[in-house]
């Protein structure tokens, strides 16, 4: 059988933090074990920040960690600006202003930090890093990877 058709048909916000954290070590192992592979760590990283804001979204909406999440919570809520759904900035606004909206703000120092963490992220990753042949600095994958490090360590007050 192959891997996609072992690939359930449903993701979770369970899913979603098990396939963040499994993501960000295959990150942390290209980053730091495997030669010059940092371009692949950034890779990586930009889809552990993308994953962890969006199962902070689900969860922020009240989705339980068992119930299936789509992006059309995302789409039709009313401060959704992004450019795409990869959008990790976009991504990290929708989630501090639903927060606002719903009278469970974030303490403002707490959301500059998440602001600046996912603009940092933005700032070196998109999805189309996919497409192209590049290499990353030393210095891009460290602040890269210590914005995402943030996400994740937070990821539990999201």
């Amino acid at each position: 059988m192959s891997l996609r058709a072992r690939l359930s048909t449903v993701e979770t916000c369970g899913s979603f933090r098990t396939a963040a954290e499994e993501r960000f070590w295959d990150g942390f192992a290209l980053a730091t074990e495997c030669g010059d592979r940092r371009m692949g760590a950034i890779y990586l990283f930009g889809y552990v920040a993308e994953i962890l804001l969006k199962a902070a979204f689900y969860r922020a909406i009240g989705l339980a960690d068992t119930a299936p999440v789509g992006l059309g919570a995302i789409r039709a809520h009313a401060s959704w600006q992004g450019r795409n759904f990869h959008d990790i900035r976009a991504l990290a606004l929708l989630l501090v202003d639903h927060r606002r909206q719903t009278g469970a703000p974030f303490d403002p120092a707490f959301a500059g930090l998440l602001a600046m963490h996912a603009a940092t992220v933005d700032a070196n990753w998109n999805e189309s890093l996919r497409y192209r042949e590049i290499s990353a600095s030393d210095a891009e994958v460290v602040e890269v990877y210590r914005s995402v490090e943030w996400i994740r360590d937070n990821a539990h007050v999201l």
